[in-house]
């Protein structure tokens, strides 16, 4: 029951802490920023990707430990909340692509990223924090049998 509790808890900041790099990066991200501003956004980029495999691993333990995979696994609200955390991943690719690539391509102070990529890298941050959002109203409704039917 203990363990239940304390997995529950480092999910919960799990999530939390993927919102405040995510919050971060939203911030930082500038079209010209100093290229330490660019290896502190890639930085955060990066435990934002530590985190998100964290979730899993934590995730994938808690389906095993409380209900048991055939609740979750039958569960329409679960495939939904999965989907969105994958469209979440693949998403993040391209900002992280584009942090790696500028990081490794400029050898200035400042680093000035192209109009439409940094337009294009900020829409994909907002888009990751809406669903974001949207997964514990996903993961409370699983949990309290409300939604979909499987």
């Amino acid at each position: 029951m203990l363990l239940n509790a304390i997995l529950a808890w480092l999910h919960y900041i799990g999530f939390a802490a993927m919102l405040a790099c995510l919050a971060l990066e939203h911030r930082l991200l500038q079209p010209t920023m100093a290229r330490a501003q660019l290896r502190a956004v890639g930085r955060i980029d990066l435990l934002y990707g530590i985190l998100a495999g964290l979730q899993i691993a934590s995730g994938v333990i808690r389906i095993w430990l409380e209900k048991g995979p055939g609740y979750y696994l039958h569960n329409g609200l679960f495939h939904a909340k999965l989907s969105l955390f994958v469209v979440m991943g693949l998403i993040s690719l391209y900002p992280t692509i584009q942090f790696i690539r500028l990081g490794r391509a400029s050898h200035t102070d400042t680093v000035t990223i192209p109009t439409a990529t940094a337009k294009r890298m900020v829409m994909i941050v907002r888009t990751e924090l809406a669903l974001l959002m949207a997964i514990p109203l996903l993961a409370t409704m699983l949990t309290r049998g409300v939604g979909m039917p499987s």
